[in-house]
């Protein structure tokens, strides 16, 4: 093979092989005879290609026997062989190295950085419908934007992807709003239904009680923002789960009242009875009585804390015991009344009526 031959088989494998590498690297002398450069890309390279407009990317470089060194795009000239500069970038950005030899020769690579554009990639919560008092999982993922914001939570100041959990007191629906750097807006929703919530137990563990005795109310109403108990002294501001002692001096119903964070009042009632004094018995000891003659009043009474004893003559006789009795003389006929009183002054009444006779037929 003759040497004119030799070289063009020389010089088109080397033409072959720069525009495969993307690297210059032949020179011509002058006399026409090829030369090859000592230049080298050893390294141009970003730290990441795929940015968004809130975060700066690193470009790192090394050449090798290069007399002079230049990055496209990238403020000042003749920089060092190695280096690396932090730069951030207001949209997709191509940068291109090129390395030149003494002759003058340019050997270059390009590497492009991607500046996302304004997109809501996700925007979800992990379930839509859930029960008063419980939580979801908010999501959301923004690429190419410099701020969000979403007025429906408490926290300020959001990153472009997060997720949070979320404790709905009511139907919400969330509105995601992302800014980009040419003054683009976009935004998304998403809705969490929040069922109504219910009272789960109001209860007492005694429904009947003896004056004077004590019974504890239970309640439980998650969700709801208020409530309180009409027919207590004092409703005050209650938790949503509790229990409470009572000693109610009659029978009272008692009403549970829960309000949602919408303004919905729903109620539960439950009766405690207090026993009321009861005569047994109201008797006289005779089946007949004569004038002059004395009879004996008995009387027994359950619930009771005093028995008192009127006549239809305005007589009247305080302070006798539950279960008792009196010796009576009268003349003429007579009623009776005997009442039994609780200790909250409750009342229940009884009466006798007595015939007396001459005792003349």
């Amino acid at each position: 093979m003759s040497k004119s031959k030799f070289t063009k088989i020389i010089v088109v494998i080397c033409i072959a092989a720069m525009f495969i590498t993307g690297t210059s690297i032949l020179s011509f002398a002058e006399d026409g005879t090829v030369q090859q450069s000592n230049v080298q890309i050893v390294r141009f390279d970003a730290d990441s290609y795929n940015i968004t407009p809130n975060q700066s990317v690193t470009i790192s470089w090394k050449v090798l026997n290069a007399d002079k060194v230049e990055i496209t795009n990238m403020a000042g000239q003749g920089l060092s062989h190695e280096g690396s500069l932090e730069v951030w970038l207001m949209e997709t950005t191509t940068f291109t190295l090129k390395a030149y030899d003494a002759n003058g020769e340019v050997t270059s690579r390009s590497i492009t950085v991607n500046l996302e554009h304004l997109e809501i990639k996700k925007f979800t919560v992990s379930r839509n419908e859930i029960s008063a008092g419980e939580t979801v999982e908010l999501s959301w993922d923004v690429s190419g934007a410099t701020d969000v914001s979403i007025p429906e939570l408490t926290e300020k100041d959001l990153p472009t992807f997060e997720s949070i959990q979320i404790q709905p007191l009511k139907t919400t629906t969330y509105t995601l709003t992302a800014y980009g750097l040419d003054g683009g807006v976009v935004k998304g929703e998403v809705t969490v239904k929040v069922n109504e919530p219910e009272i789960t137990d109001f209860s007492a563990d005694k429904y009947e009680l003896d004056p004077g005795d004590s019974a504890t109310l239970s309640w439980n109403a998650p969700g709801f923002q208020t409530i309180k108990i009409v027919g207590l002294e004092d409703e005050g501001h209650l938790p949503l789960t509790g229990t409470l002692k009572v000693s109610p001096q009659q029978t009272t119903t008692y009403t549970l009242e829960a309000t949602t964070y919408d303004g919905i009042v729903k109620s539960k009632q439950i009766t405690v009875k207090v026993k009321k004094p009861v005569i047994t018995s109201f008797t006289v000891d005779k089946p007949s009585i004569t004038k002059g003659e004395m009879f004996k009043l008995s009387w027994t009474s359950e619930y009771a804390d005093h028995c008192y004893l009127t006549t239809n003559y305005g007589n009247k006789l305080l302070n006798r015991q539950p279960n008792g009795g009196i010796t009576v003389a009268s003349s003429r006929d007579i009623t009776f009344e005997l009442t039994a009183v609780d200790k909250y002054g409750n009342e229940v009444k009884s009466k006798i009526e007595i015939k007396v006779s001459t005792g003349v037929n």
